[in-house]
């Protein structure tokens, strides 16, 4: 009996310990279940933070674009605008020596003008001078045989009158 009992003990424990096992063993199982469900939440919630924080990123990302442009527009618009003042500078300065340019080339063709009908002058000057020397010259010529016209006039009207008085 006492043999029959530590068989049936024996049974019993070995019963008990297969118990024990699918036990431990669907606890595991279970706990196993539990952990890769967790895993999964813990997995899905990871990944919405990291979508979050994509869309966060990317939104920031859109503002420091926005600002970017604005302040490359505006260094743009100043750099524009600093080119504009350059070139309204130099075309300011463009314009002034072009005027200097024409004044003084006005200067030279009055004073070659001047030169010119100075010279027409003094030419025509001459040549009246030289048209009055020959005029001067006709007229002494003729105003000569004038006088020695009258002069034998003279003569003649002196002889006549003598003829006479004789």
């Amino acid at each position: 009996m006492r043999k029959a009992g530590h068989e049936a003990l024996s049974i019993i424990v070995d019963e008990y310990k297969a118990l024990l096992q699918s036990s431990v063993k669907q606890q595991v199982e279970s706990i196993e279940k539990q952990y890769i469900s967790a895993i999964e939440k813990q997995a899905h919630k990871c990944e919405e933070l990291l979508n979050a924080q994509h869309q966060r990123l990317l939104e920031m990302l859109d503002t420091e674009k926005e600002l970017f442009k604005e302040k490359i527009k505006e260094v743009l618009d100043q750099q524009s605008q600093e080119q504009k003042e350059i070139l309204q500078k130099c075309l300011e300065e463009e314009r002034q020596r072009n005027k200097e340019a024409l004044v003084s080339a006005a200067k030279l063709e009055k004073e070659a003008m001047k030169d010119a009908v100075l010279k027409a002058i003094e030419e025509e000057r001459r040549n009246l001078e030289n048209a009055h020397a020959e005029e001067r010259e006709l007229w002494r010529t003729e105003h000569a045989k004038d006088q020695e016209n009258v002069s034998q006039a003279i003569q003649k009207a002196i002889q006549e009158q003598r003829k006479i008085s004789q």
